[in-house]
């Protein structure tokens, strides 16, 4: 299930910290397949929102081969070790398409979660103690 997603995210969080935080936005698939089916939008309109969810296909680099919802990444948040996920409104650090709205709507699922430590292969992961803990002062936009 999801290998080449699994292998990515386990590999990330083998190179973070314990403790360390990531950072990720991906399209949010339920919200842009309910933009997509919205009965109003034109046929330009549904196009521009198809391409949001499988990019733009302008270079060999700009497409979106898997959708996420909610759920779905924090399974494999989850199983590559990671915890505290959340979900926030904006990372605060860049002008890009994690603050995207559409037709008033925010479209990127963007989500911090912890570099967590697993006791034994297939324990849940957990959060390491306060002293082995890198924390980092930076301004999330809403949290």
């Amino acid at each position: 299930f999801g290998g080449e997603v699994s292998a990515t995210l386990t590999e990330w969080h083998r190179v973070l910290a314990p403790g360390g935080a990531l950072f990720l936005a991906v399209p949010d698939l339920a919200i842009l397949a309910k933009l997509y089916l919205n009965g109003t939008l034109s046929l330009n309109e549904r196009f521009f929102v198809m391409k949001m969810m499988y990019g733009g296909q302008t270079t060999k680099y700009d497409f979106h081969y898997t959708g996420f919802d909610e759920d779905l990444i924090a399974e494999f948040l989850t199983e590559a070790g990671f915890c505290e996920i959340r979900r926030i409104p904006s990372f605060g650090l860049f002008n890009d398409t994690s603050d995207m709205t559409y037709k008033g709507v925010p479209i990127s699922l963007n989500v911090a979660a912890t570099a967590c430590v697993r006791s034994e292969p297939g324990a849940l992961p957990q959060v390491p103690p306060d002293n082995e803990r890198i924390f980092v002062d930076m301004d999330l936009g809403g949290e």
